[in-house]
């Protein structure tokens, strides 16, 4: 390392280096992974007697780091044997090298030798336990960690606070996870806005919403209000405790108190359709609705809830508004894709407004976007109820040309429309040619309409021909 040359210069300059120097050196070759040239240089160092406490932890840290465990096991020999006995700093490395190697019963070990020895653990020492058992914790270990706490007294700071709440979570224990901090806020300890929001959550996934509203009116109260990026974690957990709580209303309200900060959340789109999604589950829809019209100045929502906010219109019914949130997505350069036009179109014609349904297939393939079949079916049937024989039949060109087989229920539509017309023979013709041309096998539903058709124009003999022939299609009359 440069850093190795530049203490060659001092060391033949008139100024002599002190320890302080060579450490510093030392701790360059450790940065650098550099094991050859830390041990010729501390070599150097205990040769000249420029060595101390701190230069043999810095070793201690590069030969444990590189698996030198004998070599380690020696320089703590000679750290004790020269004056120098190990310190929390000698101990915590030890305890992190057999965190890293996944080894806790040794780890908790080298913190028995370390209070034998009188040096007290410290926070550091803590956080390094913690991440030991963090991915799979146990009542036992969390509990000890929280003990040794008390019992030397640490104070705790952001990161073992982090550690054990995160710990507790995983534990999916709430008690223990008050118990934790109110222990740290007697301390004197601020949780961090992470801590708070992961407190939050837990208690939300814990279903004691009652608690996760304190902690959230504690910061309201404390004067941390949601202006940054910061506390959009805080935000997204408290909605997401009220959701996860049952308390849908809750978490519609914080959503709307946060309305005017909405814009510089960057999950705002996110958040919101986790609780439109919770409306949709409680089969409360109107809620979501309601939310949207009172934040929608506030953010953009994804297209995705778009799509679910005109299904909710469109289902209830109300065009006009499901028309009003089309128009939205235009304004807020959303996008819309096929589903979107396919629910509003299936609307229209559902509720014989084939005209505005048609304007939007044309709005679509100006748009480069293809129908579907099933879009391509509500459009027939959306013509059929209207018996408009020519306009469906111009509609099933379309469809054929777009390479969209017709199916099962493309034929149901069709039969219902020439029955509808008395046009009893086309029918027939379309069930005898479309199976064969299309390469798929009539089912109960095609007959059952071709047999209404017969009955509805007075060919009761033709009815009972088609129910007895459904045999020979290799179909089986349905109840």
């Amino acid at each position: 390392p440069k850093a190795l040359r530049l203490l060659e210069e001092l060391e033949r300059s008139p100024i002599s280096a002190d320890a302080t120097t060579y450490n510093c050196a030392l701790e360059a070759c450790a940065t650098c992974n550099d094991r050859a040239a830390a041990e010729s240089l501390f070599q150097r160092m205990s040769q000249s007697g420029q060595i101390d406490v701190v230069s043999y932890n810095t070793y201690l840290k590069i030969l444990l780091s590189t698996g030198a465990h004998p070599q380690a096991s020696a320089i703590l020999r000679e750290m004790s044997s020269r004056g120098f006995p190990p310190n929390a700093v000698t101990y915590n490395s030890l305890i992190r090298d057999a965190v890293s190697r996944q080894d806790v019963e040794r780890a908790w070990s080298i913190v028995q030798a370390m209070e034998r020895a009188n040096v007290r653990p410290d926070a550091f020492t803590c956080s390094i336990l913690m991440k030991g058992v963090k991915h799979s914790p146990a009542v036992g270990d969390v509990d000890r960690i929280v003990a040794m706490i008390e019992r030397e007294r640490i104070v705790p700071d952001e990161v073992l606070l982090n550690c054990l709440l995160d710990a507790c979570v995983r534990l999916r224990d709430p008690q223990r996870l008050t118990h934790v901090l109110e222990q740290f806020k007697a301390t004197g300890v601020v949780p961090s806005l992470h801590a708070y929001a992961t407190l939050i959550r837990a208690y939300g996934h814990a279903h004691r919403c009652d608690r996760a509203w304190e902690l959230w009116h504690e910061l309201q109260n404390g004067g941390r209000s949601l202006a940054t990026s910061q506390h959009e974690e805080v935000f997204a957990a408290m909605v997401e405790a009220c959701l996860a709580g049952g308390d849908l209303r809750g978490g519609l309200a914080v959503f709307r108190d946060a309305r005017e900060q909405l814009g510089a959340f960057p999950r705002s789109a996110t958040i919101f359709a986790a609780c439109v999604k919770a409306c949709m589950q409680s089969k409360q829809a109107p809620l979501a609705l309601e939310l949207y019209a009172d934040t929608k100045e506030h953010f953009i929502c994804g297209k995705i809830t778009f799509n679910t906010l005109i299904d909710i219109l469109v289902r209830q019914g109300d065009m006009a508004r499901a028309g009003d949130l089309f128009r939205d997505m235009a304004l807020k350069n959303v996008t819309p894709d096929l589903i979107t036009y396919s629910t509003l179109i299936k609307g229209h014609c559902s509720r014989g407004d084939l005209e505005q349904g048609l304007q939007l297939l044309g709005l679509m393939h100006r748009r480069g976007i293809k129908p579907d079949a099933v879009l391509f079916n509500s459009i027939l049937d959306g013509c059929a109820h209207k018996q408009m024989r020519t306009l469906t039949e111009q509609v099933l060109r379309d469809m054929e040309a777009a390479d969209i087989a017709p199916s099962n229920f493309t034929i149901s539509i069709l039969i219902k429309l020439y029955g509808r017309c008395g046009d009893l023979d086309a029918a027939f013709q379309v069930v005898e040619t479309y199976p064969e041309k299309y390469g798929f096998q009539l089912n109960a539903q095609v007959f059952t309409c071709l047999m209404s058709a017969c009955m509805a124009n007075g060919a009761m003999g033709k009815a009972i021909e088609v129910y007895e022939g459904m045999a020979s299609w290799g179909c089986a009359p349905d109840a």
